[in-house]
């Protein structure tokens, strides 16, 4: 077929100097692996999991879209149950595994950020992450610094050249056929786990997981998930408010879309292809549909290209994988291939579909099938007006219009279009399954929601480890020091921050501490923990995760000390304010940023 390119002229006329080093041989771009990985791999694999599993009572499985075209959806879910931990997805990856089940946690890594809050409550505190097929690893992997301050086992098809040069596995597995490799892994652990007679401390169900896991999903009477509403905020920005978003909605006049996406769920099948464009309309299809193993997700990840919905739903309903699978003898779709077409769902913003409307004139030259586009109208930009830009910064000109939608596709050949405007279930299931209908009577079809432009989803971030956050305080304050001694007597003085704190427990976390008062007396000599040195990476650590480790250590039978993870940010807090107020500037630029010839001069140790 041909393909129009819109190349403006002065490109067309530009010669292209090849560089003199480009190499395109095999063993210069990638090294492919051309066998099944052997015994020895396998076991390898599965000692080094259940070690960290042993250490760890915050594993997650983190996967790409790979390993759905792996096929490795039941062994990933698999593995997850037997180790008792949650699956995250990357936006691209939904529909890898069901997340219908109590393993999954959502989607990460949507539009450079995390997106979902489920996701990020399960990274936040986890301290083992196992990629499986994952391309990009940074929110996996890293804080807001983009210090890898989780461990990483990597499990690759094709392990590209530089892959391993950013970050650092404990373990990496390459397998050109993970789909028997991964099965003989599960094995390996399972017969490792009996023989050792291991326990696996912690889990997804059991209570002392911790760290938010069990709290972000209820694990319903039926084995399957039952997903919280995602985060809303009214548009003045105030998260105080967020509970009452769904109040301030008119449900009469406008459709929330996050239950629209719900019930959307219950009407597509397991091969279905779901195309996102950018905005809040990808967050709300993000956290609504509750995808089914073996869909396919479109995206543009990083690039976050408006229009892209439309986009990829033209390429997915004219490509081979949207041809039916199934055999039979009489029936025959519109393209004359036997069996039915694969739903494609297209989602858009009003933003977004008007950058790529002239694709719906291609979609009809073209003949593409069973294509249902969703367009979520709010009549602005809503990502980049609802965003935080910062102190007095704002977005403007993020408003606009719209022509009638239903007029439009009409106009192109596509009519008899709905438009939702309330969030009744009912009125949203008809809705949805009128819009498959026609879709698959006319080829395409549309369905727009008027989405309340006063409410809109959190766009969840990795929150700063709280050594950065008091790092960056304490260099703002030492700043402001520094300039008021400077204007008073013509030199820097040194910054007078007061008496140092102490911390402060809760009467639960006091309780448990004095629990280890007889295991502490039963000392005969001084006893001590390993220690970690407090140095740059240590800002990305949590004080208390690593007190809690190392009284594990000591002690096994210790209690988990800090029992939600507001008490947990509290040490941490009282911790590094003891920290910053207990050294000098110079002495604090040594343990922060330059340490010694011989090391960090501090470290944490019980």
């Amino acid at each position: 077929r041909c393909v129009n390119l819109a190349m403006p002229v002065d490109i067309q006329g530009q010669l292209v100097t090849v560089p003199k080093l480009l190499n395109f041989r095999p063993e210069n771009v990638s090294r492919k692996v051309l066998e099944r990985a052997g015994e020895e791999e396998i076991g390898g694999l599965a000692t080094a999991i259940l070690k960290e599993r042993m250490k760890s009572q915050h594993m997650v499985i983190f996967c790409g879209w790979r390993a759905a075209a792996e096929g490795l959806g039941n062994a990933i879910e698999d593995v997850a149950e037997f180790l008792d931990v949650p699956v995250i997805t990357s936006f691209d990856g939904k529909g890898v595994v069901g997340e219908g089940n109590g393993f999954s946690f959502g989607v990460a890594g949507i539009y450079g950020f995390v997106g979902g809050g489920k996701s990020q409550s399960v990274l936040e505190n986890c301290d083992v992450v196992i990629a499986i097929c994952l391309p990009d690893m940074s929110k996996a992997l890293s804080d807001k610094k983009d210090m890898q301050v989780r461990k990483l086992i990597q499990i690759e098809t094709d392990l590209m050249k530089g892959d391993t040069s950013r970050y650092i596995a404990r373990h990496t597995f390459e397998s050109n056929d993970l789909a028997v490799s991964l099965p003989k892994v599960l094995q390996a652990m399972k017969t490792e786990k009996e023989v050792m007679k291991l326990d696996f401390q912690g889990g997804l169900t059991k209570p002392q997981y911790g760290g938010g896991y069990e709290n972000d999903e209820k694990i319903n009477s039926h084995g399957c998930m039952s997903k919280a509403r995602m985060n809303l905020h009214p548009s003045n920005h105030d998260p105080k408010n967020a509970v009452k978003a769904l109040d301030v909605m008119d449900s009469k006049k406008f459709c929330y879309p996050e239950t629209f996406f719900e019930i959307m769920s219950r009407h597509l099948d397991e091969d279905s292809i779901l195309c996102a464009d950018i905005g809040d309309n990808a967050l709300y299809m993000a956290s609504g549909v509750i995808a089914k193993k073996g869909q396919r997700t479109l995206t543009s990840e990083h690039m976050g290209i408006m229009g892209f919905g439309l986009n990829s739903a033209l390429a997915a309903s004219l490509s081979s994988s949207a041809t039916p699978t199934t055999n039979c003898a009489t029936a025959t779709s519109a393209n004359g291939s036997c069996g039915r077409m694969r739903k494609v769902l297209a989602v858009a913003g009003d933003g977004g579909i008007q950058m790529s409307l002239n694709e719906i004139a291609t979609m009809k030259d073209h003949g593409s099938q069973n294509v249902l586009v969703v367009i979520v109208v709010n009549k602005r930009l809503g990502r980049v007006n609802n965003e935080t830009w910062g102190p007095g910064l704002r977005a403007d000109g993020c408003n606009l219009g719209s022509p009638d939608y239903i007029k439009l596709f009409e106009a192109y050949g596509y009519p008899n279009g709905q438009v939702l405007s309330t969030s009744d279930e009912i009125v949203i299931e008809e809705t949805i399954r009128k819009g498959w209908e026609l879709a698959e009577s006319q080829g395409v079809a549309v369905v727009v929601v008027q989405q309340d432009p006063k409410v809109f989803p959190t766009m969840h971030k990795i929150t700063p480890a709280s050594g950065h956050v008091a790092w960056e305080h304490y260099l703002k304050e030492m700043n402001k020091e520094r300039n008021v001694g400077f204007k008073s007597s013509g030199r820097i003085s040194s910054p007078s921050f007061g008496q140092i704190p102490g911390f402060h427990f809760s009467q639960d976390t006091t309780s448990k501490l004095d629990s280890l008062q007889d295991w502490i007396e039963g000392f005969e000599t001084t006893q001590t923990s390993s220690y970690t040195w407090i140095g740059e990476s240590f800002l990305s650590i949590s004080p208390a995760a690593v007190f809690q480790h190392q009284l594990t250590e000591m002690n096994p039978n210790a209690p988990d000390v800090f029992a939600t993870q507001e008490e947990k940010d509290n040490f941490d807090k009282d911790f590094w304010a003891v920290v910053m107020k207990g050294f000098s500037i110079s002495e604090l630029n040594e343990i922060i940023e330059k340490g010694t010839s011989n090391g960090y001069p501090l470290r944490f140790q019980i």
